[in-house]
């Protein structure tokens, strides 16, 4: 069985290496990195558990340390603010959420902007 894309890559792996956009996780980037998906719908702007301060504020107490987890926890959650940010300003330009789901040229654009960021 082939190893999945981002197993076999050079170099240090983090969190936003790996980008889907659409609702399931290709099979050439799942496996033991980690990956980002992103919904193409509103679901990719759903608040989470980690979204509740109180919350949010026990996750980084628990996550302070340098070990893989706490690592991971803490990119994920610097990924998460910046994709949320940009997908709250992507629906809020948008004519409803069929137009996201039907403008590729702009996610496109958007992912781009973050792999030249990264």
């Amino acid at each position: 069985m082939a190893k999945p894309l981002a197993e076999v890559l050079p170099g240090a792996r983090n969190s936003t290496d790996a980008i889907s956009v659409g609702p399931t996780l290709p099979r050439i980037l799942s496996g033991r990195i980690s990956t980002t998906n992103l919904p193409l719908n509103r679901a990719g702007i759903r608040p989470t558990a980690t979204d509740r301060p109180q919350i949010q504020a026990a996750f980084d107490r628990l996550y302070t340390g340098n070990d893989p987890l706490s690592v991971g926890y803490r990119e994920g959650q610097s990924a998460r603010k910046k994709l949320m940010a940009e997908l709250a300003e992507d629906m809020k330009m948008a004519d409803g959420p069929s137009a996201v789901a039907d403008c590729f040229a702009g996610e496109a654009q958007k992912l781009g902007r973050l792999i030249a960021e990264i």
